[in-house]
C-alpha cells in the first residue's frame, strides 16, 4: 500500500460470518437424512460447521511464533 496507508481485519465481521454460515450449514447437514432430526443432532451439526469455518479461516494452533 503507498502513502503509509495500513489495512485492519474487522474480526467481529468475520466472526460473525463464520458463525452465521456456520449455522446454515450446521442446521442442512442435520436435515439432511431426515426432516425430523432431534436436538442433540441439530446442536452437535450446527457446533462442528461452526468449528469448521472458523478453522477455514483462523489458525488456532499452539506454536507462539508468528
Amino acid at each position: 500500500m503507498a502513502g503509509g496507508e495500513s489495512v485492519r481485519v474487522k474480526y467481529h465481521v468475520i466472526l460473525t460470518r463464520c458463525i452465521e454460515d456456520g449455522i446454515t450449514m450446521g442446521w442442512k447437514r442435520a436435515h439432511k437424512h431426515t426432516d425430523t432430526p432431534d436436538v442433540t443432532a441439530i446442536h452437535d451439526a450446527i457446533a462442528l460447521a461452526i468449528d469448521q469455518e472458523l478453522n477455514d479461516v483462523f489458525d488456532f494452533s499452539d506454536e507462539t511464533s508468528v
